[in-house]
């Protein structure tokens, strides 16, 4: 074996090696388990309707939002303005990962932001990520923190 033939392989199995070590790590970081915030505070509040968002569990999600959004909804629905969204399958689903920017009060809404980032490798050798920021207002309804807005009804970040 010839000496470039030396390069050549040791050139193909250093590339082999760089990406076997980043779908590894991708799983590592994947498989991580996200701190559960409290849920009687805003950030937990939002931290759970866009897990059962992410997860298809709309009626979940719901419970989670404002009256007043739950009944605009409900009217744009009879106005036939609005359809429930489609869940989408497991393997069209990108993985997501959700960090909590900031939780700041003004008067007696709750403003906070998360980063939404999005990935996806539909190849050994091709990767997207793209980063979504959305601020969630929140007040108290009954006891409880709830989300006013974002206003669109079945806004989905994923």
């Amino acid at each position: 074996m010839g000496q470039m033939d030396r390069w050549l392989v040791a050139m193909v199995g250093g590339a082999l090696f760089l990406v076997v070590a980043g779908f590894v790590l991708l799983v590592a970081v994947q498989a991580r388990t996200p701190e559960t915030l409290p849920e009687d505070t805003p950030a937990g509040v939002v931290q759970r309707y866009l897990q059962a968002l992410s997860e298809g569990r709309y009626d979940d999600a719901d419970k989670y939002l404002t009256q007043s959004v739950l009944d605009r909804r409900k009217d744009l629905e009879k106005n036939g303005q609005v359809r429930p969204p489609v869940p989408p399958g497991a393997h069209d689903r990108p993985s997501t990962r959700i960090v909590l920017q900031s939780v700041e009060a003004r008067r007696e809404t709750v403003w906070v932001t998360v980063a939404i980032s999005s990935f996806t490798a539909p190849s050994p050798t091709r990767a997207q990520e793209y980063t979504n920021t959305m601020t969630f207002g929140l007040r108290q309804e009954q006891g409880a923190w709830k989300i006013t807005s974002p206003e669109y009804p079945y806004y989905l970040p994923f």
